[in-house]
């Protein structure tokens, strides 16, 4: 060896550290491109999946509601079908079992539609809102309210028949649901009245007269 000169290995082994450590970083630059290359590549996949499933599943959805809907419309007019036959049994004229019937109606009663304005008045109260729409788009088999007296065996009853146009009002979820019922129901069970489409609900309620001669 000449005098002066390094010894190989002494000036091998930076070489060989340096070099290292460049590859290691090649390495890990490497890593982490390929992996936000993957990220990226997951989420625009999970966006356009999700661009697909959102809308169905927003459908879905206010299907599910105006469903939930229709089912609360269905009690509130079993109830005003017992408001109109109790009015009756207490020995209340025709109209006002009409208008027992039509205050718990109004609740559901959509405004689509309506011709005319025959709102219910109730004293300290005032104007009963939607009552106009609940007596317009309620229906009886011989009149908007109709409180039948039969006779069933030997004890005298008192029954209320009433029939109401519900308008379906959340939206999208009405078009969804009325599409429905134009596959599963009747079509004289469905109508459109001012442009909106309405479902109709049938209820009754039966009340004896005990006191009845």
């Amino acid at each position: 060896m000449i005098e002066g000169e390094r010894p190989p290995t002494a000036d091998r082994r930076p070489r060989t550290a340096i070099g290292r450590r460049h590859r290691e970083r090649g390495r890990c630059r490497s890593l982490i491109t390929h992996h936000s290359s993957f990220i990226t590549s997951r989420s625009g996949q999970a966006l356009v999946e999700y661009a697909i499933v959102f809308p169905l599943q927003l459908m879905l959805t206010l299907a599910l509601i105006q469903l939930a809907h229709l089912f609360v419309a269905k009690q509130i007019l079993d109830y005003a079908a017992f408001c109109g036959a109790r009015a009756a049994l207490v020995g209340l004229e025709y109209e006002d079992a009409q208008k027992a019937a039509a205050i718990p109606i109004s609740r559901i009663a959509g405004p689509s539609g309506v011709s005319g304005d025959n709102p219910i008045d109730i004293p300290g109260w005032g104007t009963l809102r939607g009552s106009g729409a609940a007596v317009e788009k309620t229906s009886a088999p011989y009149g908007n309210f109709d409180v039948i007296q039969t006779q069933a065996g030997s004890d005298p009853v008192i029954r209320c028949e009433i029939e109401h146009a519900y308008e379906l009002r959340v939206p999208v979820g009405n078009v969804v649901s009325y599409t429905l019922g134009d596959v599963f129901l009747a079509a004289e069970d469905l109508e459109r009245i001012g442009g909106m489409p309405h479902v109709r609900i049938k209820a009754a309620c039966t009340l004896p007269q005990p006191w009845a001669e």
